[in-house]
């Protein structure tokens, strides 16, 4: 996903990509996004959809971008570990 989305495609994107492993309702990510945009990870733009009604959009921040990037860094080091333990354990 790299253009603004407002939060209903955010989460239907989210459930999409985790394939049914995980289910992320609206309830739980818009908490997170305004922590995030409180943090300067993202920014919002109140813009009118194609009905003529006013969504939010989020845009993510250069800030948003570097802690992704530092987010998957942690997180394929957490991948590795894992791996290598389960590597021990079954081998």
């Amino acid at each position: 996903m790299k253009s603004p989305n407002y939060g209903y495609q955010i989460v239907k994107h989210l459930n999409e990509e985790t394939g049914g492993i995980f289910f992320w309702q609206e309830g739980t990510i818009y908490p997170v996004l305004h922590k995030m945009e409180k943090e300067g990870l993202i920014i919002t733009e109140w813009q009118e959809s194609e009905l003529g009604r006013q969504r939010k959009y989020y845009f993510i921040t250069k800030a948003g971008r570097e802690f992704l990037k530092e987010s998957a860094k942690e997180w394929k080091g957490i991948y590795d570990i894992i791996t290598k333990l389960a590597e021990e354990t079954n081998g």
